[in-house]
């Protein structure tokens, strides 16, 4: 007799009259694995879960018609009996009550098509989708399912579309020290307009996006006999004040600490400030220095323009440079992924190369796309970030340059696997008075952050700093995760490469440095713990790697 919550060890699990499905896709979706322990109950559960696997799939008439469980020489097997069916073949779809104008724009299946589930879903989200954007909220729908002669069938959807409705009053509930005006304006939907549920769904973003609210939902209310509904907003706010702390080691001797308080509301009215610090420390001495204090407005004029303005100060030892300066930025967000934004910058530069001393003027446009489902530990979604940029001209300062910047990353899932992959590449060159790029303006790369695996700027071409630089260079990185086995801690097999030169014509395979290692990955209260050791692949040795310990993916 079973007993649902006593547990066993599953040695096998067997599958009877199965032709259409493979065994090794049935035992992913039973809900759990041979040779390890489960409930009993677990075993009855997976019956619904494999008839409901085959309904998705077309076999409308599949059904588990039994389960036998074994006992032999104290091993458990599982045996599941299946009837089948025959998958069906979608001959058409049909609407009732396709009256409205809309509906026309509307892209039907492409029949005749096998039965799945995913077809279905997506034509139904689309239906819904676009009657809610029309101003019908209540819509719904009824789906018949008609089988025919030879393994067809005939769906037909009775469409249901409520009264069209408009909106009488935007409420919002849950504010303690934040102002109704600052959630108000983040509200592109008013008083007044026919419903859109894309409205709704943006003006949700643009309030998660204020980084005020922990948590917000809303609600549709329609009034009595009426065409008309309000709107309510529920919201949880977050901590105004937050300290955030990361840190980092590699074995060259380096301990990397980056701080970050932000403050998110300011007189109560949305605006931002922001302390950050970056500070690389060996045990000698202070190698890199970086402070940023940062004011952000979210509406500048009272558009929904973020404008943000800069102070900061950067000292690097081994690039012998220290800026001080300011940069001022607006942005704008095109779609909910697609982001522009324009950057003034104006620094003085110092090297203790020949003392040298500069004033640059920086005038930078940003394109960003961003799809990705996490910032922290994105598992799909692509990164996409474009930046050209202009210093002197009639910006004045005392250098003509021109620099493009690019960074793209991919974030893609297969099975238990994770493929991350993210490419880099800058080019800079002179115009007008300028005959050569200024040292401080040159890239560099290599170590912890692009190249690693090998020195931090040990790639590129020497220059008289001590260091290695160039003006156009080009970075990869690609990354396997295993992050969806069944352990806590899971490894990481990277492959990461990069060229620096000082001409474009000098970048060809054979100057890339490639290299690759291994790092383990755990994630703690949100937080990605990181180890990786990486070797130069050109005369491969593992016993000369580098050692690096972090907060957070590389990218």
């Amino acid at each position: 007799m079973l007993i649902a919550q006593e547990k066993i060890k599953i040695d096998k699990v067997y599958f009877e009259g199965i032709k259409k499905i493979s065994s090794k896709k049935l035992k992913t979706i039973i809900g759990y694995k041979e040779n390890t322990s489960i409930r009993k109950g677990e075993i009855l559960l997976a019956v619904q879960r494999i008839e409901d696997f085959y309904h998705s799939q077309g076999f409308l008439d599949a059904r588990v018609v039994n389960y036998r469980f074994l006992k032999k020489d104290e091993r458990y097997y599982i045996y599941y009996y299946i009837y089948e069916g025959n998958q069906k073949i979608i001959k058409t779809i049909e609407l009732e009550g396709r009256a409205k104008e809309f509906l026309q724009k509307i892209e039907m299946p492409f029949t005749p098509v096998v039965y799945k589930r995913k077809i279905i879903g997506e034509f139904e989200t689309s239906l819904y989708s676009i009657y809610r954007k029309n101003g019908y909220p209540f819509f719904e729908l009824e789906r018949k399912v008609y089988e025919l002669l030879g393994d067809s069938v005939v769906i037909i959807y009775i469409l249901k579309e409520g009264r069209k409705a408009t909106i009488s009053d935007i409420k919002i509930e849950g504010l303690k020290s934040i102002r109704k005006k600052i959630a108000l304006r983040e509200i592109e939907i008013k008083k007044g307009e026919i419903f859109n549920i894309e409205k709704i769904a943006n003006s949700v973003s643009n309030l998660y996006s204020t980084g005020l609210f922990s948590n917000i939902e809303y609600l549709i209310i329609p009034e009595k006999d009426s065409t008309l509904v309000d709107l309510i907003f529920s919201m949880k706010e977050r901590k105004d004040k937050i300290l955030n702390i990361g840190a980092g080691y590699s074995s060259e001797g380096d301990f990397q600490i980056r701080t970050n308080f932000s403050h998110l509301n300011i007189f109560g009215n949305g605006q931002r400030f922001f302390l950050e610090t970056n500070i690389l420390q060996n045990l000698r001495f202070t190698k890199h220095f970086e402070g940023n204090v940062t004011y952000l407005e979210p509406f500048l004029l009272g558009y929904r323009l973020p404008f943000s303005l800069t102070l900061f100060y950067y000292k690097d030892t081994e690039e012998k440079i220290l800026r001080r300066g300011f940069e001022s930025q607006i942005t704008k967000n095109i779609t909910r992924f697609l982001q522009t934004g324009t950057k003034l910058s104006m620094q003085r530069v110092e090297g203790k190369i020949e003392e040298y001393k500069a004033y640059l003027n920086f005038l930078s446009l940003s394109l960003i796309f961003d799809d990705r489902n996490s910032f922290i530990d994105p598992d799909r979604g692509t990164f996409f970030l474009i930046i050209p940029t202009q210093s002197g001209w009639i910006l004045g300062g005392d250098a003509d340059i021109r620099k493009l910047l690019v960074d793209f990353s991919f974030f893609n899932r297969f099975s238990f696997l994770l493929l991350a992959t993210r490419f880099r590449t800058g080019f800079i060159w002179t115009f007008g008075r300028t005959d050569a790029v200024p040292i401080s303006e040159k890239f560099l790369l290599g170590g912890e952050g692009s190249v690693r695996g090998v020195g931090r700027f040990s790639i590129g071409e020497p220059d008289p700093r001590g260091i290695k630089s160039g003006d156009y260079f080009i970075n990869m990185n690609l990354e396997f995760r295993f992050k969806y086995i069944p352990f806590k801690v899971y490894p990481v097999l990277f492959f990461d490469t990069g060229v620096l030169k000082n001409e474009i014509r000098s970048l060809n395979l054979k100057s890339f440095v490639n290299t690759i290692g291994a790092g383990l990955r755990r994630k703690v209260l949100g937080i990605i713990l990181r180890v990786d050791v990486g070797y130069k692949l050109r005369n491969l040795d593992f016993t000369k790697g580098y050692l690096y310990l972090g907060l957070g993916h590389m990218f």
